[in-house]
């Protein structure tokens, strides 16, 4: 597995300050969905392609094995290939079930793996903050929206951008920003 490099502080962002936009940008009765970016998507859609024409050979395999009377032999590894399949598919419907619900009520985050927590207004008000990192040298950016919370800094699902134009990846990350803390009733 391969680990990201540290980022300085000066790669962090701190957008609460940020003035907030002369018109709110969603409504107050319209909640905002913050899902993963169009290449995430595209990714996890070619991850569950190859995963159902996994489970699809896994299946020709075995039904080859029935007819020559080998199962046995052949039916482990028809198995393995299905069960990696099945693997490949979950991480694609994970990755379309992360998302990130504001309200103004508060953050209803729903992440890849695990329960869906709920943060109040109270808890993230002008707690959160954009976290730029630089990979492959300074080949691809990527930001992540987080709120710093007294014990721990949580990653707000779904709300992660990537790309490999600096200023164009930070300002839509600012951008999705913005629209959270619009969101926000405490800073109104």
């Amino acid at each position: 597995m391969t680990s990201l490099p540290s980022h300085s502080s000066l790669d962090t962002l701190h957008t609460s300050g940020t003035s907030s936009p002369s018109q709110p940008l969603a409504g107050d009765n319209e909640p905002l969905t913050v899902r993963p970016g169009w290449f995430m998507m595209t990714c996890s859609v070619l991850v569950g392609l190859i995963g159902i024409a996994l489970i699809g050979f896994a299946a020709f395999v075995v039904t080859v094995a029935i007819q020559r009377g080998s199962l046995r032999e052949i039916g482990a590894v028809g198995a393995a290939i299905a069960v990696f399949g099945l693997i490949l598919l979950g991480i694609a419907a994970g990755n379309a079930r992360t998302r990130t619900i504001v309200t103004s009520e508060g953050l209803e985050l729903h992440p890849f793996i695990g329960r869906i927590k709920t943060l109040s207004w109270q808890q993230a008000h002008d707690r959160i903050w954009i976290n730029t990192m630089h990979i492959y040298g300074n080949a691809m950016t990527v930001c992540k929206i987080s709120v710093a919370l007294d014990e721990k800094q949580v990653v707000l699902p779904g709300a992660v951008t990537q790309g490999l134009f600096r200023k164009r990846t930070e300002a839509r990350a600012e951008r999705i920003c913005a629209r959270i803390n619009a969101m926000d009733p405490l800073s109104r």
